[in-house]
């Protein structure tokens, strides 16, 4: 079992330095928190993880070790987009 939390709950919420014409960043980050079973590190970029039906990469990921020992793996999905550039849901 995984903990997975959208990331606009958060007030200071910049994973890329892209905005909209507008100057609005896009909402379609999640945070990732998962057992030390499933390596999300070992994941490629072609890999994606569904989170409640919706497509998502991983675009940072790391190990949180006591000692040698891991003890769970974070990280940060971005939601998958299609070819014509819109993010499904």
């Amino acid at each position: 079992m995984a903990v997975v939390e959208r990331a606009w709950k958060r007030t200071k919420t910049r994973f890329e330095d892209v905005s909209t014409k507008i100057g609005l960043y896009s909402n379609t980050y999640y945070y990732y928190i998962g057992p030390p079973s499933f390596d999300i590190t070992a994941l490629s970029d072609s890999d994606s993880i569904t989170v409640d039906g919706v497509g998502c990469t991983l675009i940072e990921a790391d190990g949180v070790k006591i000692g040698s020992r891991v003890q769970y793996y974070r990280g940060v999905l971005k939601k998958s987009q299609r070819g014509d550039g819109d993010v499904f849901a």
